[in-house]
């Protein structure tokens, strides 16, 4: 399990744009659309949550207390696209890169992971002493299933209509139900 997990470069795309936003909410003029698109982005977040996914193309750092079966660490926040950097900390306290021969990654899987050949030689007194940067997410915002689009839609509707953001639809989570990831959530 994850101890850390931080987003440091957000979806660089949308995943509904404004213009397919105002078709489902039946909005013509664009008064609106600074207020649409900032749902598009809170509706997103909301939903990949609840997932426990990245939609579109994000990186990730994950920070992890220790090694898990089979000297694997599983990636948070599939679906892993690459894997930048893995590094451990010393008996110093320093991170360290581990070489890229001494792991392989698993993008097939679900959630993706790292699997090491070679141990590095982690000093597990430190806190989260591994740590993996890597890119996750279906890719563009063609390659999201259209029922995550829908329920992205539905939710902007939902908050579009009474001017406030919270909870997803309870409706809109069985469209999402089939994306969940249920042994990654801390």
């Amino acid at each position: 399990m994850f101890a850390a997990l931080n987003r440091t470069a957000d979806a660089s795309a949308v995943t509904v744009t404004t213009a397919e936003a105002k078709a489902f909410l039946r909005v013509t003029a664009d008064d609106d659309d600074a207020l649409i698109l900032s749902l598009e982005k809170a509706a997103r977040i909301a939903c990949e949550e609840y997932t426990s996914r990245a939609f579109v193309t994000q990186t990730w750092v994950a920070e992890f207390d220790h090694l898990q079966a089979g000297n694997t660490l599983l990636l948070p926040r599939p679906k892993l696209i690459s894997v930048s950097s893995v590094q451990y900390k010393n008996s110093l306290g320093v991170l360290t890169a581990v070489q890229s021969e001494d792991y392989e990654s698993d993008n097939s899987a679900e959630p993706g992971a790292i699997r090491f050949i070679t141990i590095p030689p982690f000093a597990s007194e430190y806190r989260n002493p591994l740590r993996v940067e890597y890119t996750a997410g279906f890719g563009g915002a063609d390659n999201v299933p259209e029922d995550i689009k829908a329920a992205i839609k539905f939710t902007i509707s939902e908050w579009y209509s009474n001017r406030v953001a919270g909870e997803i639809p309870e409706g809109v989570k069985s469209l999402l139900t089939q994306y969940r990831i249920h042994n990654l959530v801390r």
